[in-house]
């Protein structure tokens, strides 16, 4: 501690330890902080230590996380004599800080408190001092508050200058060049000020003096790098202002500083590089790539501009250097920045030229703007998706913050374009030749796209932006998902540039220079739509799209060549989903399930314009027999295509003009399609083979009541569709569905048609219930019967018997539903089995194998089916049960398994206990034990 100024003493406190705190203020110091911002600190924890230093002498300080009023307002409300608080740069963030702090009329400090009041006992008392006894301590922690420092420090109200020296981007290398974390005498070329005691007559304000100080020179890029790593920008600047004005001393000094720290030498390279690109137009000169054996600059430094040029982040090969090596490459970078800058002021400012990911960037940003101000449908909801997930980074308490939704999509566009320009030999000066719907193969894949953002080397004017996306997609595993979200939206913002180029429909090999006056659309966002006066035509996809042919003609009373033209809204549509169907066959053919989880393969959904996204704001026209044609309030418009292709198209315009004409025709429709429907099940529940209703229909029957007064309302209850999403399901579901929709509107279901379909659901809805009701006990869990069984008692050894059983099987098949019973039905038999076998061998049932339940189960030589059974009870008989006593548990049981079962297909009638051996010992059985 020697050399410091012991006037002026103090603490920082990063836990929540009361206990830590308290013995502070007996210390001889003049300050703690309390540090809020790089402590694990809550408002609970603070108060709690203020508590503990309250009646000392010490000073108690609160650095507040940030600028926030109501931080700063929290802090001295529990009881603090002051703040400090972080990042101020400007005076007017100074003044706001300031102001925070004192109440009106010399701030606006709001009114609560709380503990420095009494609990509000001596409101007037403690008003009297408060404004006087406060302390406002303001940190400097940028290049930008140190150019401020003496306006920052004259600010009233401010009553002392921190210069952070701890882990905060710019305080790690304050001026000077002090190692990091050092406690020493500032050097020769700095005066650092401190923070005034609590008390003091004349709070002195601290300063920063200028004693053989070289100024910093203006270098682009943020205070981190696109990883969140913080850049010492202080640093940086200092000792790029020392090699410009040639000053060895310093530049040597700092050196020695810059080569411990790899992001900084990092942000020296990728700054020589883009000045260079600026100055030579568009691509790095020879000498400084690595091909160049004879440039002027180190091998290191040529190494690592050959790597960025590539547009691949080099942080990990330069921390990977000796500090030697890095000192290297760090000199290399500041003979070329210096050389370059003094080209640049020579020729009066640099070039316009830029690099290949500058270039991939800013277009990016310029193709999303375009398309939020011509799509503003979809880009609200891409806003609001993203704001989402920035309240949930929010509530992380990250300090990267994350970038907008149009930023972010800029910069995951932005290098799509970029790899895609790697791949075609594009610089940033021919990047309009570039054939951009090729980045369309690499967003499909948001594998690729996560792997893309995690290597891309951003320019440094999105390094922030860059920084925030990266941390986002890292930690952020919740819907929606971030990653998703940005390839969706970049993906349309792709196609709908492709779509509409003034050079063909979409169908062409489009590059960006056919955009261009597009992306060359001023700010006015009345001028963005240039494309407007075009006509923009969509066709309806001819695939996955199912309507059935109407019954019905064209109307009687109109002529058959009639042009129909009328406004509509929703059109719900059949969609079948190839995907699922793919999904289904493999389950199918998956031999290790036993029963396949088959997803639908059809589902409704509402037809959406593919432009906007509305889907309630359509007007159709065209003659009977025609192509579907729709005309959004966008401008858009959707038809379908001539020939075969396009037969839903013409199928569905029929269905919509009678509608046009006769409100009740979709209640007519849906009940034909209904009593189709009830048709099938009756056939269905006629077969020997019959299971019941599907786990589908028993919501629906559960959820659904018949007898309800509005039947729209009890069948939107039960069914949630999803729409206008994909709602996905079976036949039934989706007829529901449909049916639903019809009877929400008045017009339909008030008519005579409306009626007789309310009367087919409640028909279709009773039914389901009555079958559900009646195959409830095939729905049950096998495990519940087996458990039931184990409930009814018996000997010990029934009772170990069973508790075998469950252990063997019960946790394979426990969970299947009961079903045929043939399963249930097995598990008793070995029950039974292990209870003969533990018996007549005087051993317990989990002493019994597999392989001996095996031969007792199995035929012996020359026995028929039929005497299974008799053998079996002849040895339970032995064991002595009445086997026809209702009383005995083993009697009841095995009454069961003697039991007769019908024929089922091709299965032979035979008692349950054959059925059950089968079922668990046949060879082939997906449930052999």
């Amino acid at each position: 501690m020697d050399g410091l100024d012991p006037s002026l003493l103090g603490l920082f406190l990063l836990w929540s330890e009361p206990g830590i705190a308290e013995p502070c203020g007996l210390l001889p110091l003049d300050f703690v902080v309390i540090d809020m911002e790089a402590g694990a600190l809550g408002r609970p924890e603070v108060l709690r230590m203020t508590k503990a230093l309250a009646g000392r002498a010490v000073s108690v300080l609160v650095r507040v996380p940030s600028h926030d009023q109501h931080a700063i307002e929290h802090a001295l409300d529990i009881g603090a004599d002051g703040v400090m608080v972080p990042k101020v740069s400007t005076r007017a963030e100074a003044e706001a800080v300031a102001a925070a702090t004192r109440f009106p009329p010399a701030g606006r400090r709001g009114v609560n408190p709380v503990r420095e009041s009494g609990y509000f006992s001596d409101l007037p008392g403690y008003f009297e001092q408060a404004n006087d006894r406060v302390l406002c301590v303001v940190q400097i922690e940028t290049a930008h508050g140190v150019e401020n420092a003496e306006a920052i420090a004259a600010v009233p109200g401010v009553d002392g200058l921190f210069l952070g020296m701890g882990d905060k981007p710019n305080a790690t290398a304050v001026p000077g060049g002090q190692p990091r974390g050092s406690l020493r005498e500032p050097g020769p070329h700095h005066h650092y000020g401190h923070p005034g005691a609590r008390g003091s007559s004349a709070k002195k304000k601290g300063a920063v003096v200028d004693r053989h100080w070289h100024g910093l020179q203006e270098l682009p890029g943020g205070e981190t790098d696109s990883f969140g790593r913080p850049v010492d920008l202080l640093m940086i600047g200092e000792l790029a202002a020392a090699t410009v004005q040639g000053c060895a001393e310093c530049r040597d000094r700092l050196l020695d500083a810059a080569c411990q720290d790899a992001v900084a030498v990092v942000r020296l390279v990728e700054t020589a590089c883009l000045i260079a690109l600026r100055v030579s137009g568009g691509d790095l000169p020879s000498h400084m790539l690595q091909d160049d054996h004879g440039g002027p600059g180190t091998p290191e430094f040529r190494e690592l501009a050959t790597i960025l040029r590539a547009g691949r982040d080099i942080h990990g090969a330069c921390e990977a250097m000796t500090d030697d090596r890095r000192r290297a490459v760090a000199d290399s970078a500041l003979e070329c920045l210096a050389g370059f800058l003094l080209v640049a002021n020579e020729e009066d400012g640099i070039g316009g030229g830029q690099s290949l990911p500058e270039a991939s960037v800013a277009t990016a940003a310029l193709m999303a703007y375009w398309w939020a101000q011509a799509v503003p449908r979809h880009a609200e909801r891409l806003r609001l998706r993203w704001e989402q997930i920035q309240e949930r980074a929010a509530g992380n308490q990250d300090d990267v913050a994350v970038p907008g939704w149009d930023d972010a999509v800029s910069l995951l566009l932005g290098a799509s374009l970029h790899q895609q320009g790697v791949r075609q030999d594009i610089t940033g000066d021919t990047l309009p030749s570039l054939c951009y719907p090729e980045v369309l193969s690499v967003l499909a894949d948001p594998v690729e796209c996560d792997r893309l953002i995690a290597e891309f080397a951003f320019p440094l004017g999105a390094t922030g932006y860059a920084a925030g996306l990266r941390r986002v997609l890292l930690v952020d595993e919740h819907e929606p998902d971030p990653l998703v979200v940005l390839v969706e939206a970049a993906r349309q913002i792709v196609g709908a540039h492709h779509a509409y180029c003034c050079d063909g429909n979409g169908r062409h090999s489009c590059t960006l220079a056919h955009i261009a006056d597009i992306l060359a659309v001023p700010d006015d966002a009345a001028d963005v739509d240039v494309l407007a006066s075009r006509r923009r035509t969509m066709f309806l996809r001819d695939i996955g799209y199912r309507v059935e042919p109407s019954v019905e003609g064209p109307p009687p009373s109109t002529d058959p060549g009639h042009r129909w033209q009328f406004a509509l809204g929703r059109i719900v549509l059949r969609r079948f989903d190839a995907d699922a169907e793919r999904w289904n066959e493999i389950q199918a053919d998956d031999s290790s399930l036993a029963t396949p989880r088959y997803e639908p393969s059809t589902g409704l959904e509402i037809l959406a314009c593919s432009w906007c996204g509305a889907t309630d704001d359509f007007l159709a026209e065209g003659v009977w027999g025609d192509p579907l044609t729709l005309h959004c309030s966008c401008g858009t418009t959707t038809t379908s295509p001539d020939g075969p292709s396009g037969l839903a198209g013409r199928q569905l315009f029929q269905h919509l003009v009678l509608t046009e004409v006769d409100p009740a025709y979709p209640a007519r429709r849906a009940e034909r399609l209904l009593n189709a429907c009830l048709h099938d099940q009756e056939e269905q529940a006629s077969r020997p083979w019959y299971d019941g209703p599907s786990h589908a229909e028993v919501r629906i029957a559960e959820g659904a009541d018949p007898a309800a007064g509005d039947l729209a309302e009890a069948l939107f209850a039960a069914l949630a569709p999803r729409l206008p999403a994909r709602h996905p399901g079976y036949e039934t579901e989706l007829l529901l569905v449909q049916s639903a929709l019809v009877l929400a509107d008045p017009a339909a279901a008030g008519s005579a048609d409306g009626l007789r379909l309310a009367d087919a659901v409640r028909t279709l809805l009773t039914r389901l219930r009555t079958q559900s009701d009646k195959f409830a006990p095939r729905r049950r869990p096998v495990i519940d019967y087996l458990s039931d069984w184990q409930r009814e008692g018996g000997p010990g050894t029934w009772q170990a018997a069973w508790q075998r059983t469950i252990q063997l099987v019960g946790s394979r098949v426990g969970k299947y539903a009961n079903r045929d019973g043939n399963l249930r039905d097995g598990c008793a038999a070995v029950t039974v089995a292990l209870y003969i076998l533990a018996d007549e061998q005087s051993t317990q049932p989990d002493q019994v194998g597999i392989e001996q339940l095996r031969e007792f189960a199995a035929l012996r030589d020359g026995e028929d089916v039929g005497s299974v059974p008799p053998r079996w009870e002849q040895r339970l008989a032995a064991l002595g049960h009445d086997l026809a006593d209702a009383n005995d548990p083993v009697a009841r049981l095995w009454q069961h398994l003697r039991t007769e079962l019908p024929a089922r297909g091709d299965d032979v009638p035979g008692p349950a206990l054959l059925a059950g051996l089968d079922t668990l010992f046949r060879p082939t059985s997906p449930f052999r034990l």
